[in-house]
């Protein structure tokens, strides 16, 4: 199959109509091979579309890895986006291999560590070559994600006051079997009966109340 040609077929019949609804913009040439950000470089697709043109993209460039990680990325849903599109078995495959490429030192993410400034309230991953630099900026060796709780010099609020669990909080048995069939993520389960996730997994995996779940099905 000629990939290049279904390729530009695609982008010419999109450069010449006006999609109304959702659509993704897309770079023609991508940034990973020498594209810009200019409009002349950017075309309006469906989402159909857009996952057709990466998957057309790592046919024409097949050692390609950053197309590799793009192309797999759309078929993974995050809590904004919702993705129904299948990842091919082929797609899967290579990115595998691509993944096993990027082990130890080859992984660009390969002994960095999270820095955090806490006057700038800012959390970065920093590579071991920038680490003197970003600690003489007044970085500190730390990964933060609230900072609401801290002060500026890194300290914890004295009005602070950490979460505990209510591991011995009294449970009925209808409570108990909903948390063992519920298909809530052990977060909502969490604030939803005000018990800690250890309990929740317990409950789950029949190692607690026994009494209660042992005569429960599976």
């Amino acid at each position: 199959m000629n990939y290049t040609k279904h390729y530009n077929l695609l982008i010419q019949k999109a450069q010449t109509r006006q999609l109304e609804g959702y659509v993704e913009r897309h770079h023609i040439v991508p940034r990973c091979i020498g594209g810009t950000d200019d409009k002349s470089n950017l075309v309006e697709l469906t989402p159909e579309e857009h996952y057709v043109a990466h998957q057309l993209l790592v046919k024409m460039y097949p050692d390609n890895d950053s197309l590799v990680y793009a192309a797999n990325k759309m078929t993974v849903s995050s809590k904004k986006v919702k993705r129904t599109n299948k990842r091919y078995g082929w797609l899967k495959r290579k990115y595998l291999k691509v993944c096993k490429k990027r082990i130890g030192d080859k992984n660009p993410s390969f002994g960095s560590k999270w820095y955090t400034n806490f006057i700038l309230k800012e959390c970065i991953k920093v590579q071991p070559k920038d680490f003197k630099y970003y600690e003489s900026q007044g970085y500190v060796n730390k990964r933060v994600f609230n900072f609401s709780l801290y002060d500026d010099k890194g300290n914890k609020k004295k009005n602070y006051k950490p979460w505990k669990p209510s591991s011995s909080r009294k449970l009925s048995k209808d409570q108990v079997i909903d948390i063992f069939y519920s298909d809530k993520s052990q977060n909502k389960l969490s604030k939803l009966y005000n018990i800690d996730r250890t309990t929740i997994r317990n409950i789950r995996n029949k190692k607690s109340y026994k009494d209660i779940t042992k005569n429960l099905a599976g």
